[in-house]
């Protein structure tokens, strides 16, 4: 205590002489020599933030000459501008002080893109005028985060907090700073948790709670008021959507449902049946519906489990996309049934001419028409219908071709390029059409691929590696490579050999040339087998010419971790402040065996993170991608927790969380977030439509609950499961989680009835289409997760990859039977193949593929 009293005793004269040498140079601010005046404000303005106080006084100083060169000073140390700052950064800040309203936006534009953080959210919140600060604020939302970002990535959390402090205090910014007070408690530092300007303190507390995880403590604050939105999607989060449909989600301003839906919802969420009125509201004959709405009652039937009533519905809004959607549930009489067309005696000829006479008319939508040729082409094709297709449509282009040739060209193109397409039939028909035309394959070449410098390229290197090929030889590699459909396979094989024969043959410096152009096009196609094969035989210095970030997902898609562990872990990333990267680091090195590298980027991709709900989504994507779920799970729980309730995003990540705590068999948990993805599929005015995800959404939730009231009402999960089973018996998503869950639940009767009449139905329609190789493999699926008819199941996934060796799905599925079989180990060479087959997108889009891998691997063998 004394010595205490004596360091306060010391430092208290100190600090006077201190302010007194200031105070010294506050006074020859009004000095009569001018040069004087100039060198005291200099010397104020480095004295800084230190000597604020004193500053400030003398900034109300009654000497006109000291209060204006002291707000002057004071100014700049507000600005945190120092006498280093470059004079550019200084000049633009004045300029846009001086500006008018309508220039104002330019300087602090300019200011912003010199990553100018501190000084736009200070000249923001100086301004007063509200047309100022209205017209600005676009330019404003965000960068605090941005900023922040920065200054983490250069350990200055202080500076992070700052900035975040200055911001909008938005819901995202309120996150950040408490996540930036999280790393600082982390780090021991010591936090005042003062409430921001313009947060209730409620807001405030319910914010840094959320952030900590503190999910009870959050809802305690919600519950003083029960009519927010942070009190429904708290509800949802533990259990109970009834608040969130009450509230119905995200208000009237965001996408909502009707009155009539949620009371339906909320009816069938307490276990009581939907009776025949509660499905009236959505019927066209019981109600006139809105022309702009016209869709929303087929997605509120489909939502509320009415499968039949929302298909009916749907076919006669849009035939084209129910074609679609019954194709995907395997419901082949009923999609041709649309068209016009009878499944047993199908007149495809008639159908097609027909069509091609309609285009015909001035008054005819050709859009429309033009796409449901299209889609039939993609139906005929990909059912294995080639003769159909071919005996249907190409007497129709055949006689156009003569006549118009451009409209030949065009249709060709379309069926190439369109989604759905018909490839292999556009490209034969090219090869019809071309074997009377002189030098048709140039025009062919020029008018499929494009480009005609990087065409030339190509075709030169072919020829060079095979100087014997005609110019249709050449087309049809080029069009198997950049066009692939399932029998390009043989001729990029084919290729692909005379290629490793050209490195072997070559003089050394043209085998480097050969090896370059064999990865460039390898790497095109994201041919994993292809592109490490030449890997393999690079020397060190070939290697390190290849851009950061791409030979590694080949590597890792091949399971060789440790080298893209050793391709990346050299990379100085230290002025890189993106979570993701530093996230994908960590899996990347743990995985590849380097623990300690691994940590230090998590480090950095937490703490840049700033608690985002977007980058919590992704990076929890990424943890998956490194087949690391525990850590997954952290990040997407932060994410939903996180958002924004009356957000889309809240949605989008709540879709994720729901799958993860489906996959737990947390069934209260996973019931609940499914019921309210179900509302908001149901809901107007969202985006991207799709009455497939919306039925889906409904399965999910109700076969959570009905696992969820098995130990209790028996009788309620069995009706809820028939309901369930009834509506996707064709469907191939029944056999994902829907029969595997009824066998680990011991309903061996509904299992053995349901999966036989499932399989029965399979079979008809591959009676019909013996050569659909997506039919074959989804009985294959079907099969395999019901654990039925499992040699059958076999021979069928051996006549889809005679057809499609390299599809990944069907290699897949091909494991899947092996594993079924209780075969680990050929389930496991079958799921490497799919690895080494699936396209390489970013990831984490080829997580299916993986996740199947590490389950082959660890998952106890089925009895």
């Amino acid at each position: 205590m004394l010595l205490s009293a004596l360091g306060a005793q010391e430092s208290a004269p100190k600090a006077s002489k201190e302010k007194l040498r200031v105070q010294g140079i506050v006074e020859r601010l009004s000095s009569d020599s001018f040069q004087e005046r100039e060198k005291a404000t200099l010397e104020l303005w480095k004295e800084g933030e230190t000597a604020r106080e004193s500053i400030k006084n003398a900034s109300e100083s009654d000497d006109p000459e000291i209060a204006k060169r002291a707000s002057q000073v004071l100014k700049k140390i507000e600005l945190q501008l120092t006498p280093e700052t470059p004079a550019e950064l200084s000049d633009l800040i004045q300029k846009y002080q001086e500006a008018p309203l309508h220039r104002k936006a330019i300087y602090l534009g300019s200011l912003r893109n010199r990553n100018a953080y501190f000084q736009v959210l200070k000249l923001y919140s100086m301004e007063t005028d509200p047309r100022v600060i209205e017209s600005l604020s676009p330019m404003i939302e965000g960068l605090a985060i941005l900023g922040a970002r920065e200054a983490i990535g250069k350990n200055d959390l202080s500076g992070a907090e700052r900035l975040l402090q200055m911001s909008a205090k938005q819901h995202k910014d309120l996150i950040a700073l408490a996540w930036v007070h999280r790393l600082m408690e982390q780090e021991g530092k010591k936090v005042f948790r003062e409430t921001p300007e313009g947060v209730s303190p409620e807001n405030w507390d319910f914010v840094i709670k959320s952030v900590k995880g503190d999910l009870e403590g959050a809802l305690e604050i919600a519950e003083k008021d029960p009519e927010t939105p942070a009190y429904a999607g708290l509800k949802l989060l533990t259990g109970d959507p009834l608040p969130w449909l009450m509230q119905n989600g995200f208000r009237e301003n965001h996408p909502f449902a009707s009155k009539a839906y949620l009371q339906a919802a909320a009816k069938k969420w307490r276990i009581k049946s939907l009776e025949k009125e509660d499905y009236a509201p959505f019927l066209p004959e019981t109600e006139a519906q809105d022309q702009d709405l016209s869709f929303s009652p087929a997605f509120e039937l489909a939502a509320l489990g009415n499968l039949q009533e929302a298909e009916a519905l749907y076919a006669k809004l849009s035939p084209q996309s129910m074609f679609s959607y019954f194709l995907a549930k395997e419901k082949i009489p009923e999609a041709l049934k649309l068209y016009g067309i009878d499944a047993i005696h199908p007149l495809f000829p008639e159908w097609f001419q027909k069509r091609f006479d309609l285009l015909k008319k001035e008054e005819i939508d050709s859009s429309e028409i033009q796409a449901e040729i299209l889609q039939m082409a993609y139906f005929l094709e990909s059912r294995g219908m080639q003769k159909e297709l071919k005996e249907s449509l190409f007497p129709i282009l055949d006689g156009l071709a003569p006549q118009n040739e451009e409209g030949f060209i065009n249709w060709l193109l379309l069926l190439l390029h369109s989604k759905p397409s018909a490839p292999q039939f556009a490209l034969e028909i090219a090869e019809l059409w071309a074997s009377g035309k002189n030098e048709p394959y140039e025009i062919l070449m020029k008018q499929i691929l494009g480009n005609e410098a990087s065409l030339s390229a190509w075709r030169d290197w072919l020829k060079s590696v095979d100087p014997s090929a005609s110019p249709q030889d050449e087309f049809r590699a080029l069009t198997a490579f950049f066009f692939p459909h399932p029998s390009t396979h043989i001729i990029q094989e084919a290729w692909y050999a005379k290629f490793r024969k050209a490195v072997e043959t070559s003089e050394e410096g043209e085998k480097s040339q050969h090896r370059a152009k064999i990865m460039k096009l390898a790497m095109i196609q994201m041919n994993v087998v292809e592109t490490l094969k030449v890997w393999d035989q690079l020397d060190p210095n070939e290697k390190s010419g290849f851009r950061w970030n791409v030979m590694d997902q080949f590597l890792t898609a091949a399971g060789r971790w440790k080298e893209a562990a050793e391709l990346l872990g050299d990379t100085d990333l230290d002025q890189v402040f993106n979570a993701e990267i530093h996230a994908y680091l960590a899996v990347t090195m743990r995985k590849g065996g380097l623990e300690q590298k691994a940590k230090k980027h998590e480090a950095k991709a937490e703490a840049l993170s700033l608690g985002q709900p977007e980058a919590c989504a992704r990076l929890a994507e990424i943890y998956l991608y490194g087949q690391d779920p525990l850590r997954a799970n952290e990040w997407i729980e932060r994410a939903v927790r996180h958002s924004d309730f009356l957000s889309e995003e809240f949605i989008s990540h709540l879709k994720i969380h729901a799958r993860r705590l489906f996959e737990a068999q947390e069934w209260e948990l996973a019931a609940s977030c499914y019921e309210a993805i179900a509302h908001f599929s149901a809901s107007t005015n969202f985006s991207n439509p799709d009455l497939n995800e919306t039925a889906k959404a409904r399965l999910y939730a109700d076969l959570a609950k009905a696992l969820f009231l098995l130990p209790t009402q028996r009788n309620d999960a069995i009706h809820l499961l028939s309901q369930i089973y009834h509506n996707f018996k064709s469907d191939g998503a029944i056999a994902d989680d829907f029969f595997p869950l009824l066998r680990q639940m011991k309903l061996d009767a509904e299992l053995a009835q349901w999966s036989k009449e499932s399989w029965e139905i399979m079979n008809v329609v591959i009676s019909q289409f013996p050569q659909s190789t997506q039919t074959l493999n989804t009985a294959g699926w079907l099969a395999a997760r019901a654990k039925i008819h499992l040699p059958e199941a076999e021979q069928f996934l051996q006549i889809a990859l005679t057809k499609s060796p390299h599809q990944a799905a069907y290699l897949d599925t091909m494991a899947e039977i092996r594993f079924a079989m209780g075969d680990r180990k050929g389930a496991l060479n079958w799921s490497h193949l799919a690895l080494m087959n699936y396209p390489l997108i970013d990831p984490p889009h080829d997580l299916m593929i993986r996740q199947q891998n590490q389950r082959f691997k660890k998952a106890p063998l089925p009895r």
